[in-house]
């Protein structure tokens, strides 16, 4: 995902199989001719396993988010309850979540704003609590970043005072060390990367198992 933001900023949001901590420490060092405002990671484990119809669901569910159970059904050629089961197993498993794209432009009366907190570790939940009550009156798109130390918010303000209310407020709390602040204009996910490597993996499933002749 890339967002453009007020002031020339991008962000940009990656995903990979490997650990990418080590590359992401000397990305500064790797283009010095851009200035690295921030940079934060977090992972994700899990044993789910992706099976040929859960590959194929979720290729029609990014197409097309909206799609019904009973088209999705059709497309793959299954019964509408093992949709239902897989796409439940996937959501209970954390695979799958579903959210809104906002487009920030058609927010009108609204300030879209990305505020990333550093922390220190220890008081990471201290921390995430108070915060957590700061912003229980305020549009939150989504659920919160979280990671060791870091707390990422995407929240739509009425005006410009909010949010420096919200970064006074934090600054003020035990743990707090650092603190940058997005305003995103526009967004582009890169889809066709995800539906790429879904074929990629469908299609090694698929393939015929070659038992060796003795």
């Amino acid at each position: 995902m890339h967002s453009d933001c007020v002031g020339g900023v991008s962000r940009f949001a990656l995903a990979s199989k490997n650990n990418l901590n080590e590359e992401l420490r000397s990305l500064p060092e790797k283009i010095e001719s851009v200035q690295v405002i921030d940079i934060f990671s977090s992972s994700w484990e899990s044993n789910f396993f992706f099976g040929t119809n859960d590959l194929k669901i979720l290729k029609c569910l990014i197409a097309k988010p909206r799609t019904k159970v009973k088209e999705i059904a059709k497309v793959i050629h299954v019964s509408q309850k093992t949709v239902s089961r897989r796409i439940d197993a996937m959501i209970s498993n954390h695979v799958i979540d579903f959210t809104i794209i906002v487009n920030p432009r058609e927010m009108k009366g609204y300030v879209n704003v990305g505020i990333f907190i550093h922390v220190e570790k220890q008081r990471r939940n201290e921390v995430t609590k108070k915060i957590y009550e700061e912003i229980k009156n305020l549009l939150v798109l989504g659920p919160p970043y979280e990671d060791i130390d870091t707390i990422g918010l995407n929240l739509y303000v009425q005006n410009m005072w909010e949010i420096e209310n919200i970064q006074r407020k934090v600054e003020s709390f035990s743990g707090f060390k650092n603190v940058s602040t997005i305003l995103p204009l526009r967004r582009q996910y890169y889809h066709n990367l995800l539906l790429e490597e879904i074929d990629r993996r469908i299609s090694t499933q698929t393939l015929p198992r070659i038992i060796p002749k003795v």
